[in-house]
């Protein structure tokens, strides 16, 4: 053999047993993942870049540490992520794919399979696990993405609805999101940082209960989409799946509600929509609303009636903010009982009564009718009547509180209306028992 052919071939042996060591950045090989490299650190040297990946095989077990979901940090024990997200069985083997995720602001916090992780909002590098035939995928700074091909297990709870608090437990945010649900997998999808919020809505969706919570905190949006998405000021976006069931929960208000209601709940109550159907809505969101909330049995859903100023929520399929009116809060009302809360007046009704029905005992609404309403807040009226009509009986009060009418009409009615109002329904058969 020539000098020439011997240092070739020593040459190509070194390089082979170099990259049987450590291999080459992007290329599918797969060393054990055990021992000193049972994190992602030994891996990634030098100045990896974004979507740089490592295949290994990993034998899954429950010790260790873990910061993250999806993205996890560098010093994060790579077995126990593999199977948190169900890439591995306990004590199983199997190969999975570390793809270099880059400067991260946040790791998230979750638990599935017996595998939790803790959450951190100091900024760092961090690394994407997911099967070894899936491609690394579309990362930012603000997008965590998340693979994992068996469902989570029991949801716990979470603060928010549509946006979550970024320390909230990950796979009940996928859950209540409707991102997943529990025996199913997600291909892939994000969590995205979207800064601060000031107040976190509740409501319970999907078998997750999200709570309301006024404070200051940072805010995630999940979604399936890598996509940042748009975030307003004064209003967000909602994805509701309703069970085949009432709604449960409790909710102030009619029309208008107050901002720490259950929000399926308040959305059920608040038009006709049908069990088991999915509905996207703006929820529009307006500071210091002075009007009471007012009650009423609506779909089967009762709301309670709060008269204290408070934050308050509208839904609609509009963007754009509704235009409050001074003094009249509107509502779409359809009537399909005449049970709940009670009622006290004839066409004047105190301010805690039945908005339904009172709607229905003054004539502007028929049984299964749906109807828009305006209802007129009256500061304070002196007495109220009490009558029988339409299977309804109203009860008399004689002590000054404040009123609403109930109308078809935004125009604000006037004190002689109201009377005309009693007389003509006296006129139709109403039997008064005075106050």
């Amino acid at each position: 053999m020539t000098s020439g052919s011997i240092n070739g071939f020593l040459l190509f042996t070194s390089l082979s047993f170099v990259a049987t060591l450590w291999p080459l950045r992007g290329v599918d090989a797969a060393p054990v993942c055990t021992g000193a490299c049972a994190t992602s650190a030994p891996f990634f040297t030098g100045t990896p870049t974004v979507g740089d990946f490592y295949d290994c095989d990993v034998t899954g077990t429950l010790a260790g540490s873990l910061t993250g979901v999806g993205v996890y940090t560098t010093t994060s024990d790579i077995p126990k992520a593999a199977v948190q997200l169900g890439l591995v069985q306990v004590a199983a083997t199997a190969t999975i794919r570390m793809c270099w995720a880059g400067s991260r602001t946040k790791f998230y916090a979750g638990t599935q399979n017996g595998a939790g992780s803790g959450y951190s909002a100091t900024a760092g590098d961090g690394v994407f696990l997911t099967n070894a035939t899936t491609a690394c995928p579309t990362m930012t700074p603000t997008a965590n993405p998340i693979a994992f091909p068996v469902g989570p297990g029991t949801p716990t709870w979470v603060y928010g609805y549509g946006y979550y608090q970024s320390s909230n437990e990950i796979f009940s945010m996928l859950m209540h999101g409707g991102i997943t649900a529990q025996g199913k997998g997600v291909p892939l999808a994000y969590v995205h940082d979207i800064g601060t919020k000031t107040r976190f809505y509740g409501g319970i969706h999907r078998g997750v209960t999200g709570y309301a919570w006024a404070g200051t905190d940072t805010a995630v949006i999940v979604s399936t989409s890598s996509t940042a998405p748009s975030v307003f000021a004064a209003k967000f976006f909602i994805t509701v799946t309703f069970p085949y069931t009432a709604p449960g929960g409790w909710a102030y208000g009619t029309g208008v509600y107050r901002w720490d209601s259950d929000l399926t709940l308040a959305l059920f109550h608040s038009a006709a929509y049908r069990l088991g159907d999915t509905y996207s809505v703006w929820v529009h969101e307006f500071a210091a609303y002075n009007l009471p909330f007012y009650c009423s049995k609506l779909n089967d859903v009762t709301t309670g009636f709060d008269g204290s100023s408070n934050n308050a929520v509208i839904f609609s399929y509009d963007p754009t903010p509704p235009v409050l009116a001074a003094g009249i809060t509107e509502a779409v009302i359809s009537v399909d009982t005449i049970t709940g809360p009670a009622i006290t007046g004839v066409g004047v009704y105190t301010s805690g009564s039945n908005v339904a029905k009172a709607a229905f005992h003054n004539g502007v609404v028929k049984m299964h009718q749906q109807v828009r309403v305006y209802i007129h807040h009256i500061a304070s009226h002196p007495f109220f009547y009490s009558s029988s009509f339409r299977g309804v009986t109203s009860s008399a009060q004689s002590s000054a509180t404040a009123a609403f009418i109930v109308s078809r009409f935004a125009t604000v009615p006037s004190v002689a209306d109201k009377v005309t109002l009693r007389y003509s329904l006296n006129g139709n058969g109403i039997t008064g028992t005075g106050y």
